[in-house]
């Protein structure tokens, strides 16, 4: 799957710490890496939770749910599964 998505021009970052997810106008444009490195892209895919996902790489203005939801939520392992 890495080498067809390389062939069809996706960039991955491996290996690079991300600081954030950029938002521009409400709409996600790229992360901005542990350098302070901005890198624009189309689309932006966190392979992480939820949870980590939004309190941890974005602005509180666009994250789905407050803190305090979090704080109540017991987290359970969960299976990621690709359907192509």
């Amino acid at each position: 799957m890495f080498r067809i998505a390389k062939k069809h021009g996706v960039v991955f970052h491996t290996n690079s710490e991300i600081q954030k997810i950029v938002v521009e106008k409400g709409e996600a444009t790229g992360i901005q890496l542990a350098s302070g490195e901005i890198v624009s892209y189309d689309v932006i895919v966190s392979n992480a939770d939820m949870q980590w996902s939004e309190t941890q790489l974005l602005d509180e203005k666009y994250q789905t749910y407050p803190a305090s939801y979090w704080k109540n939520k017991v987290m359970a392992p969960s299976g990621f599964v690709l359907y192509l």
